[in-house]
């Protein structure tokens, strides 16, 4: 019931929340997929990380954002930024995971 409503809601709402929502829901409800692209999305603007996203989002993973920003070559390709993002908030992700499969499934 959970991964249906995720999908659900991957396929019809996701592309129009702000990347903080995206992290501040994928941490709420478990779902590092969503915090992954919050996290993706901070990258690949343009504009730099206001003032409320950073409060929201906290200032350790604003920094990092930061990091990996500057540390991406100007005419790098989106496509290889995943690792780049799971590496730099490894434990986050890690710990997301975690208690996600910590969850009851339907069969308990």
């Amino acid at each position: 019931m959970r991964e249906l409503a995720i999908k659900r809601i991957d396929a019809t709402i996701i592309s129009r929340w702000a990347p903080a929502r995206l992290v501040l829901f994928g941490r709420r409800y478990l779902v590092d997929s969503w915090v992954r692209i919050g996290y993706r999305i901070f990258v690949i603007r343009n504009g730099a990380i206001s003032d409320q996203e950073a409060s929201e989002i906290g200032p350790l993973q604003c920094l990092r954002l930061m990091r990996l920003r500057e540390s991406l070559p100007k005419n790098f390709s989106p496509f290889n930024l995943d690792a780049e993002i799971q590496g730099a908030f490894r434990d986050e992700l890690q710990k997301l995971v975690a208690k996600q499969k910590a969850l009851p499934s339907r069969k308990d």
